[in-house]
């Protein structure tokens, strides 16, 4: 589910061609964007969107919560789901360190703690593992691929120098 932001067909096949078995963004609830922030009446679409989409089938799911965390009702798209799940898992993909440290901070202050983060900091392994460092939160470059063995973890980080 693309919960945030400007509906794109070209993202909800991305979706499918991934596996996904339903894919949706705010066009299926009755809106064109999410856009502007401050938007009236956007906690009950949200919760509404959420509550249809928990009531398929499904082993998880994902959502995409538009192109930055404080754009298009981000913000009131996480707290209803918080209010809805405790147990998420939020991988925040950040195109430099600096916006993953100010995402960690904006999310910690509704409650939620980032599992991974991946993005474009993450694209050499030294900006992966500067990202990691500053963020205290394990970094992985998702589209070059994940190696276990050659993958830096915090514990790994002293030793890159």
């Amino acid at each position: 589910m693309k919960a945030a932001g400007t509906p794109s067909v070209a993202e909800i096949a991305i979706y499918q061609d991934f596996g996904a078995a339903h894919a949706f963004d705010c066009i299926d609830f009755g809106l064109s964007t999410t856009y502007p922030s401050g938007r009236v009446g956007m906690s009950d679409i949200f919760a509404n969107a959420l509550d249809f989409c928990r009531s398929l089938p499904a082993e998880a799911l994902v959502v995409e919560c538009g192109g930055d965390v404080l754009g298009a009702n981000v913000p009131k798209f996480l707290a209803c789901l918080k209010a809805r799940r405790t147990d998420l898992e939020v991988i925040l993909a950040a195109a430099h360190a600096l916006g993953a440290i100010g995402a960690k901070r904006m999310l910690a202050e509704i409650g939620l703690t980032i599992s991974l983060i991946t993005g474009p900091c993450t694209d050499t392994p030294a900006m992966c593992a500067r990202t990691q460092t500053l963020c205290g939160i394990s970094a992985v470059n998702m589209a070059r691929g994940f190696d276990h063995e050659k993958q830096p973890y915090l514990s790994d980080v002293a030793a890159l120098g």
